[in-house]
């Protein structure tokens, strides 16, 4: 039996290409496929930590290219033409949005002082009396300024404001009614208050109050006067002409400045018929009907209706009626009266008269809405008893 000698195998030298794998340039190509560093993979240096003297030559350092001339100079003129460019756009959009806003704000201003501050302004005055005030700038103003008032007689409080703008070297301002404001005489009333504080009266009554305020004018300085008058009850005589007075010192002129109180009266809602009582036989009866139907206008008139043998009511002709009116101006009332003429007989006892407003009236009674309703009445007639010859 032979002996055969076991031989090693061949030993292979490692090629070097397979060294790459292993080393740095690798591991930062592998980390830029993971994390997309691209200035991993291009980094001009190597690391100084290398396990084999084979990597020294093995594989060759990476360089990066240098940047043509001009070209970087180029990207940042680029780069600062694009934040010029947005920095005006931004600049534009936020002075176009401004100016927008302040567009808006001044037409809300506008509608704000047509709709409401003008309509107020030609709802609180009436009367406007201004000056130029000696001594003081020429666009400086006083204004006494006071407002026509309507109410009815008997309901419930009004008040009669007059309102002094600007005032200087004032030394009284009142409020109060001229004599002869209805036409006709009556009792002076006055309210004066003086700078002092003190206030007067002529012709005080517990139905009627005063109320004033000073403040000093925050806009074009003076000071600002209120006097209000105040009625708790308002009679008919209290109509009339009022008049508000600022009174000044050294000499100055004083000024004023009127206003109208118009009372008015409501109709009654009762009709009212009169028939005399034991009408004789064959004599003429006179029936007369009255109605307060509210001042300084009447609210309607009357007429009269007769009712028929078959129950129906005949309206009368106006020319079988007389009426007339009577205006009482201290009551506030115009007073309708209208009379019918009848020749008693045998026929008219027993007749059944109507008396209603022309319209169809509403009033307010016991603050309830209320129709003034018709009145009806039965005429009744009494023979003449003959008186026997006492002889």
């Amino acid at each position: 039996m032979g002996l055969h000698s076991k031989t090693a195998p061949p030993q292979y030298e490692r090629p070097a290409w397979t060294t790459f794998f292993e080393g740095d340039l690798y591991r930062r190509y592998q980390d830029y496929m993971q994390n997309k560093k691209f200035s991993q993979i291009l980094s001009n240096r190597l690391s100084t930590q290398t396990t084999t003297s084979s990597l020294s030559e093995f594989p060759p350092k990476l360089y990066s290219l240098p940047a043509e001339p001009g070209t970087t100079n180029k990207t940042n003129e680029c780069r600062e033409k694009d934040r010029r460019r947005r920095r005006r756009r931004t600049a534009c959009m936020v002075c176009l949005l401004m100016l927008l806003m302040t567009v808006i704000a001044l037409a809300v201003g506008l509608i704000i002082h047509f709709l409401f501050v003008e309509d107020s302004k030609e709802d609180r005055i009436s009367t406007e009396v201004s000056f130029s005030i000696p001594g003081n700038r020429s666009d400086i103003k006083e204004k006494l300024l006071m407002a026509d008032v309507v109410e009815y007689m008997n309901e419930g409080p009004i008040t009669l404001t007059c309102h002094i703008q600007h005032a200087r070297k004032w030394k009284s301002f009142s409020i109060g009614r001229t004599e002869n404001g209805t036409g006709r005489s009556q009792p002076k009333l006055s309210v004066v208050v003086h700078s002092s504080g003190a206030v007067t009266w002529n012709g005080q009554s517990p139905r009627l109050d005063v109320h004033y305020m000073t403040e000093p004018s925050t806009d074009e300085g003076g000071t600002n006067l209120t006097i209000t008058l105040t009625f708790f009850e308002v009679y008919c005589r209290d109509a009339g002409d009022y008049v508000c007075e600022l009174k000044k010192l050294d000499n100055m002129p004083s000024s004023t400045t009127h206003a109208s109180l118009h009372v008015k009266g409501r109709p009654s809602a009762q009709l009212l018929i009169i028939v005399p009582e034991d009408v004789l036989f064959k004599e003429r009866i006179r029936v007369t009907g009255a109605w307060s139907a509210g001042y300084p206008e009447a609210w309607g008139g009357l007429v009269w209706d007769v009712k028929t043998p078959n129950e129906n009511f005949v309206r009368l002709p106006g020319s079988d009626t007389t009426t007339y009116t009577e205006v009482d101006r201290d009551t506030c009332e115009v007073i309708i009266k209208s009379v019918i003429e009848l020749g008693s007989n045998n026929a008219l006892n027993g007749t059944v008269v109507r008396l209603s407003t022309n319209e169809e009236v509403v009033v307010v009674a016991n603050s309830m809405p209320r129709i003034v309703e018709p009145v009806v009445e039965t005429i009744y007639t009494v023979s003449r008893v003959p008186v026997s010859n006492p002889t």
